[in-house]
């Protein structure tokens, strides 16, 4: 082996290992299996404690998972396809990790397997992450659902629609589905009055430069229908970075409150008339 060649292999043993990411070769023909030092760990093993085998490695996968992980592999080798596969590993002090691996098989002129290579990595992290943002997710679906105003999210740069909560269809009237099917703010835009839609465009780019803003604007149900004062308060959601990645809203069918304050202007101002005329009395 050259000096080339040996700089380059060595660069992808460091990648692998910095990714997390542990190697296997295994020479059909004489039973040998070399692991890296990461497969090793990932099974729950000092590097070298072990000889490595095959029948080392399923030792280490857990009793239920042990048929099906055989089973796949096989298949792979006769299929002459790419192996992959999920599977619970089960480390010396009880201790149960999830693991992926993926191998290819080499075939000699007769089509026989003689070799195979692969790489392995523990995803138990990312198994747990992925369980809680689904939870987090079921949640937030189930607020949204459960609102009596309108919840929406949308991307902070193409301003498409992301989210819009079921309260949508009783206080606009107007179908949710089509509405996430044409997600673009012009689409919604078309149940605001043409006087008011300045007030809209105005607050989004305020939240797109990281503001919270709380506007007041009208709508027609349906397009054409009744006329509907909304109350929407718009904010920034930031990535990790803290740049402005999406725009949230809250939006609050506010007719009634508005009506109710109309009304108490006018009795206030009636008040205000009859106090005047008892004083000049």
């Amino acid at each position: 082996m050259d000096s080339t060649t040996r700089i380059s292999e060595e660069r992808l043993r460091l990648a692998l290992k910095a990714g997390g990411l542990a190697t296997w070769d295994w020479n059909i023909k004489t039973g040998e299996v070399a692991w890296s030092d990461e497969h090793y760990r990932i099974q729950g093993y000092n590097p070298g404690a072990i000889i490595p085998s095959v029948q080392a490695w399923l030792e280490r996968v857990h009793p239920e998972d042990r048929e099906e992980a055989v089973r796949v592999l096989e298949q792979a080798r006769t299929l002459r396809a790419d192996y992959s596969h999920r599977f619970r590993c089960l480390w010396p002090d009880g201790q149960v990790r999830n693991c992926a691996a993926r191998g290819v098989f080499y075939y000699d002129d007769s089509g026989e397997a003689v070799r195979m290579i692969g790489v392995m990595e523990d995803i138990t992290d990312q198994l747990e992450a992925e369980r809680l943002l689904y939870e987090s997710d079921a949640r937030f679906r189930q607020f949204g659902e459960a609102s009596t105003d309108v919840l929406w999210i949308r991307d902070a740069h193409s301003l498409r629609l992301e989210y819009l909560s079921p309260a949508f269809e009783r206080i606009y009237a107007s179908d949710r589905d089509a509405m996430l099917a044409d997600p673009r703010l012009d689409r919604w835009l078309e149940l605001v009055l043409p006087e008011d839609r300045h007030v809209v465009h105005a607050a989004i780019e305020r939240v797109r430069r990281g503001e919270r803003v709380t506007t007041e604007y009208r709508i027609r149900r349906g397009g054409g229908g009744e006329l509907r004062w909304m109350r929407n308060t718009k904010f920034p959601l930031r990535d990790e970075a803290g740049d402005v990645v999406r725009i949230g809203g809250i939006g609050h069918d506010a007719t009634e409150e508005r009506e109710a304050s109309d009304r108490m202007q006018v009795m206030m101002a009636e008040l205000q008339h009859r106090t005047r005329n008892l004083m000049a009395v």
